[in-house]
């Protein structure tokens, strides 16, 4: 069986761009990340994210071939979806990954249908979404050991009133993350 083009994955080809979908963070919110991530990365070895990479992932898209990328635009202007806050209250170390997460105890209601209506629409488009349930995380570190006890979490709250585009592309020092195109949670 085929996959769709656009499928997570792809491995693309010369003229593929790696994209994902996501929450993005103004600066005040950036700010509260590093204050709660520098305490949590003295705690044992690895690679801080750097805050420009801070993100929520909705839906990741992997290798999308560039003629595809107007279906992914058309998919995310067709999702209507109100405005919400996400509170960010668990730190957890995924041992699999090995990276540090900012997690939410609870997924708000609203995040869970953004989510479902911005897979429903790119599946329409012939893009493969994963089906898995959906879990929202900040990465704040990779390649982590896990520390003996984490830091106490002043909760995160995310005023989220947008959702944005990303592609992702591999520089000198890592993964670069660039905005491609945001649209307003309204409802």
């Amino acid at each position: 069986m085929s996959r769709p083009q656009g499928a997570a994955a792809d491995c693309g080809g010369p003229d593929s761009r790696r994209l994902f979908f996501a929450l993005w963070p103004d600066a005040r919110l950036r700010e509260q990340v590093m204050r709660t991530a520098r305490p949590i990365a003295a705690l044992a070895p690895g690679r801080l994210q750097q805050p420009q990479q801070w993100h929520v992932t909705l839906v990741f898209l992997g290798a999308v071939p560039a003629t595809r990328v107007p279906d992914a635009h058309e998919a995310a202007s067709a999702v209507r979806a109100e405005p919400f806050e996400l509170t960010l209250d668990t730190v957890e170390y995924w041992r699999r990954a090995g990276i540090v997460c900012l997690t939410a105890r609870q997924t708000p209601p609203a995040l869970e249908r953004l989510v479902v209506a911005l897979r429903d629409e790119l599946d329409q488009r012939g893009f493969a979404t994963e089906q898995r349930t959906y879990r929202p995380h900040l990465t704040l570190a990779r390649r982590m050991r896990p520390p003996p006890e984490f830091p106490a979490l002043e909760p995160l709250i995310w005023p989220a009133t947008e959702f944005v585009l990303v592609e992702s592309t591999f520089g000198a020092l890592g993964s670069i993350y660039t905005v491609l195109a945001d649209w307003k949670l309204l409802g």
